[in-house]
């Protein structure tokens, strides 16, 4: 059973860059950041995602960078490293589809970037100001 419940995303920011002259097949990097926030006190979190995918050689011809934000709550006692892999798993498939649609907006074939899948053991935890902050 999930132990978070989605309650809705924002893209807070976005950058495409294509100044590329000819078409042809891109050698494409990946670069992927996820972090959570929780507010304790309502049993809520945010997770935040930033994904940038960009031209292996020459990443100032091309390159896509989107930061979005997920909206969860969550029960009481759950384990926070567990919930920042689930959390992360219902928001990715949003980041997929915006990377898919700028693309095929901007006039490019559609860029389906790879399922990217975290665990709770890769979650790694830093503690400061007071507040816990859980990264993958």
């Amino acid at each position: 059973m999930s132990k978070a419940v989605f309650k809705g995303y924002v893209v807070n920011e976005m950058e495409f860059v294509n100044e590329l002259r000819e078409s042809g097949k891109l050698e494409l990097k990946n670069e992927l950041k996820y972090n959570v926030k929780y507010s304790e006190q309502q049993c809520e979190c945010m997770g935040e995602c930033r994904f940038k995918v960009y031209h292996s050689q020459r990443p100032d011809l091309f390159s896509i960078e989107v930061s979005v934000r997920g909206f969860f709550k969550y029960e009481e006692g759950a384990d926070k490293k567990e919930l920042h892999a689930e959390t992360y798993d219902q928001l990715f498939p949003y980041v997929r589809s915006l990377i898919s649609t700028i693309t095929v907006n901007c006039g490019m074939p559609p860029i389906t970037i790879p399922k990217i899948k975290i665990g709770a053991d890769n979650v790694v935890i830093h503690q400061g100001a007071g507040q816990d902050k859980y990264y993958s």
